[in-house]
């Protein structure tokens, strides 16, 4: 499959044929010997084990990219019966075209040290007979391949929480038990990534997972093992403010252009998923959040699988998405910049070595005919469409023609949603849900991408897609149309809030995730959903503070007795949830005297007496 008309950081859902059924805690492998993607096993319900719904599934598929159209192809190996296993690992040896899965839980909730082994090349999958000694039973552990072909394993979980550290050699089938020094506290569900430096030793990187199974407490920490010297340490990150959220459950790989360890999504360790994605690097000690963006709403999830191949690009499949338990069965592509982006960027900065200057309203570029070439065929066309277009524009499109990067940062439209709220173009609310005080639902996370900040000025993104389609940018075009369908407003994505004077459109996504009245009428298709919502007995100030409460988590200070009697109301009425005050809490109720608390109780009664009388 052809994957250059992608952008770059552009979350792509693949078309496939055949589909398998929807997992998590699966294990997949993808070997670049044969550019195919292989899938095995795992759950395709909630619950664990046999005592949850759904079942533990023992297909295995393969996903050939050279042939189109993609289409899913299940292998039937021969001779042994393939067991149903969950939360096993899996990893590719590419020198002999093999799959390797250890460990996991059967159909009967009993977890194995069990190695199986498929051989793509004889259509067999068998169980591996090892005699010396062996690690003990775990499910959810981590295994990687290093640079010898050797399969290390760190932790997991069987009745206890494990840290050991085991070494499997494929090629002389046998287990050693490693003796490392500073081990890492005991943990499951955590990801790991292989660092092979031609000048140093080659490392194992550990991060996050459940260091406690019973009160569910996830961690963020980053480990390193030297393979040589079989040491652990602990990464201190110095810069805490791009540190990632704990999280198990979520995968993580080794970017070679970008030199670093890329992280995506996991549980949270508050019954929700995540969509973020981070990368850690090696050289710079820090962490950095990478943004993303995708052609339709990013799915939180956690127990998924992901691959790296050809340096830039990946793949990601399944997993499940929580609190509402949704198990998924999409692949999603990914590309990555390359290495020569970096370098066309400071050629289009500095003009150095430009062989054209072409000119536009306000201004001009000194440009490389090469590059220009390379994603516009007629030099002349380009010239006289930069003439008939601003400076500003054109920077946003001669941007992504020399990175291929889509980045509007010097005409993004910015708005506070609580200004204009009528007139809002996107889903997507204008504060950082990751990074807020409230613990937003993942019915928030499932449906919005939660760290986009900012809305899209239609008219300019308008202007920019008619200039894609001038100069034939496909992969522009692509990008530009996946954020306008974004960006268009969905009359059933919102609620109105009615009084006698004004209307209020409310995103029902952020009704839901703070308001348990409003969850339940959404997630239940009660009729009421679908209705204005009235808010007659409520001033517009009143509407406007609980607006931004909802939105924002954030309360101004209130004098007015009526108001906060309003308030009070609307809160208890409507269920709303905040963390870690409430509504009430945030106003300015504790400056008031006995006088105005009696007020705001004598106000209850008369609503409290009107209501009996109807």
């Amino acid at each position: 499959m052809n994957f250059e008309n992608f952008p770059f950081n552009f979350w792509v859902k693949l078309e496939t044929e055949n589909t398998p059924t929807k997992r998590f805690g699966h294990s997949s492998v993808y070997l670049k010997s044969l550019n195919t993607f292989f899938l095995f096993g795992g759950h395709d319900g909630i619950g664990q084990g046999g005592g949850g719904q759904g079942n533990i599934l023992n297909d295995l598929y393969q996903l050939n990219f050279s042939k189109l159209p993609l289409k899913w192809e299940k292998i039937e190996p021969k001779k042994e019966k393939i067991p149903n296993i969950f939360r096993q690992s899996g990893v590719g040896y590419e020198k002999e075209k093999k799959l390797i899965f250890f460990g996991g839980t059967l159909e009967d909730n009993s977890i194995i040290n069990t190695i199986y082994q498929y051989n793509s090349q004889k259509n067999s999958f068998k169980k591996l007979e090892i005699e010396d000694e062996i690690p003990c039973k775990r499910l959810r552990h981590s295994a990687i391949l290093d640079s010898q072909n050797q399969m290390w394993i760190f932790g997991g979980a069987d009745q206890d929480i494990l840290n050991d550290t085991w070494v499997f050699s494929l090629s002389q089938k046998k287990w050693n038990r490693i003796k490392t020094v500073g081990n890492p506290p005991p943990r499951y569900g955590h990801s790991v990534t292989i660092y092979n430096h031609p000048f140093h030793h080659e490392k194992m990187f550990i991060m996050g997972g459940n260091i406690n199974s019973f009160f569910r407490v996830y961690s963020n920490d980053l480990w390193e093992l030297d393979l040589v010297t079989l040491t652990w340490t602990e990464i201190k990150i110095q810069d805490p403010f791009y540190l990632p959220h704990e999280r198990a459950g979520h995968v993580s790989t080794f970017r070679p252009i970008q030199d670093d360890i890329f992280i995506q999504g996991g549980g949270d360790g508050k019954s929700s998923s995540l969509f973020d994605s981070y990368g850690y690097s090696i050289k710079k000690e820090k962490w950095k959040e990478i943004k993303t963006i995708s052609t339709q709403l990013n799915i939180p999830r956690a127990d998924h699988t992901f691959h790296f191949f050809d340096n830039s690009k990946a793949i990601l499949y399944g997993g499940s998405s929580r609190p509402l338990g949704d198990v998924l069965g999409d692949i999603t592509y990914i590309k990555f910049p390359n290495e020569y982006t970096y370098d066309f960027k400071w050629l289009l900065k500095s003009g150095f070595l430009s062989d054209l200057e072409v000119s536009c309203i306000g201004g001009s570029f000194k440009v490389h005919k090469l590059i220009i070439q390379s994603k516009c065929k007629n030099i002349q066309k380009f010239i006289m469409t930069c003439s008939s277009h601003s400076f500003q524009i054109m920077l946003i499109i001669l941007h992504f023609i020399y990175t291929e990067i889509f980045s509007l940062d010097s005409l993004l439209k910015q708005k506070n949603i609580l200004e204009d709220i009528p007139k809002i173009k996107s889903v997507s609310p204008t504060f950082d849900a990751q990074k807020s005080s409230t613990e937003f639902s993942s019915i928030y996370s499932q449906l919005m991408e939660s760290q986009h900040k900012d809305l899209y000025d239609e008219e300019i993104m308008q202007e920019l897609l008619v200039i894609a389609q001038e100069l034939d940018i496909q992969s522009l075009i692509y990008l530009i149309k996946s954020i306008l369908q974004k960006n268009q407003i969905k009359p059933e994505n919102f609620l109105n809030f009615s009084n006698f004077t004004n209307v209020f459109h409310v995103h029902k996504i952020i009704l839901a995730a703070r308001s348990e009245l409003y969850r339940g009428l959404f997630t239940n298709s009660c009729d009421e959903s679908n209705q204005v919502s009235d808010m007659s007995s409520k001033s517009d100030e009143t509407i406007r503070l609980v607006l931004q409460f909802i939105y924002s988590n954030k309360m101004e200070n209130v004098n007015d007795p009526l108001i906060l009697s309003e308030l009070f109301d609307v809160q208890e009425y409507y269920q709303l949830s905040s963390n870690p005050n409430d509504l009430i809490d945030q106003s300015n109720l504790d400056l008031m005297d006995q006088s105005n608390l009696d007020l705001i109780d004598q106000s209850n009664l008369d609503d409290e007496n009107q209501s009996n009388l109807n």
